[in-house]
């Protein structure tokens, strides 16, 4: 997961004026039913939006990186805009963030909805669901007092929440810290890879073979550093070559490329791959 500058969404006047009608519209709504109708009714106004949200994450899944593997991309409402499931006692949903942008985010279908992994039948997606630390924290209409509330959602619109994820080697994401070094950083990577189906099997073996290509590129670096450093011609066209290749998978507009830096950082580590250093640059 890579962090989303989400003030990158810039809705016009037009958009506005009709967002500002609909929740305006939406208040005069009976709780319940008639409202959860009538926000469904005005989803062109979430799905106008797409094309922005597409177009500030070179058209990945703000949550899993993935482009085509767990399509079809949805506007997803980060807190739901409707009944969140198991909250007790019962919420209505952040209605009132329906029409707000600053609570859409682009999610594929295997984050955004309850799906079955195809490999092991179990159950992930966001779907209604919003955990909270602690439920007598969750937000009461109309506030937006959203620091306070708690949230164990991992939120991609923030650095300080994407940096609690890790990856292991076989293409699996991780807590990056254990459960007795901080306890909240632990729970919001655990809740956030179950719900946001993030180990999901497909997805998974996507990742692993990106860790794959990158061994293999770094052992051929490695194989040609020696001569690089004597300046061999063909082995300084050939390093040249590894570095962007390498640097290639951790841009931002790149697949995974979360996944990439952290492979890339775990094979640099505590190593004397001092060629390594140059991927930065090359970006």
């Amino acid at each position: 997961m890579r962090q989303i500058n989400i003030s990158e969404i810039t809705p016009d006047a037009a958009w506005q004026t009709e967002a500002g009608t609909a929740l305006s519209e939406a208040r005069t709504k009976a709780s319940g039913k008639e409202r959860s109708d009538y926000i469904n009714s005005q989803s062109n106004l979430w799905s106008s939006l797409k094309p922005q949200l597409e177009s500030i994450s070179s058209g990945k899944c703000w949550y899993c990186e993935a482009r085509e593997i767990r399509s079809d991309r949805a506007v997803d409402h980060y807190r739901p805009k409707n009944n969140v499931r198991q909250s007790e006692p019962p919420h209505a949903g952040y209605w009132w963030l329906a029409f707000d942008h600053l609570n859409y985010r682009l999610s594929c279908t295997f984050c955004n909805s309850r799906r079955a992994d195809r490999g092991t039948g179990e159950v992930g997606g966001k779907g209604d669901f919003f955990p909270l630390e602690e439920e007598t924290q969750r937000l009461q209409p109309e506030s937006r007092e959203f620091h306070r509330e708690g949230a164990l959602f991992i939120d991609p619109c923030k650095a300080t929440d994407v940096g609690l994820l890790w990856y292991a080697d076989d293409g699996r994401v991780e807590p990056k810290y254990r459960k007795a070094v901080s306890p909240l950083a632990f729970k919001k990577a655990e809740v956030s890879i179950e719900y946001y189906n993030l180990n999901e099997r497909e997805i998974k073996d996507q990742r692993q073979g990106i860790y794959a290509e990158i061994k293999d590129l770094i052992e051929r670096g490695d194989f040609h550093y020696s001569d690089y450093l004597s300046g061999e011609p063909n082995a300084v066209h050939a390093v040249d070559g590894i570095i962007k290749h390498l640097a290639a998978y951790t841009r931002r507009d790149a697949e995974y490329s979360a996944f990439s830096i952290a492979t890339i950082k775990g094979f640099r580590g505590g190593s004397q791959r001092e060629w390594m250093d140059m991927i930065e640059l090359a970006q």
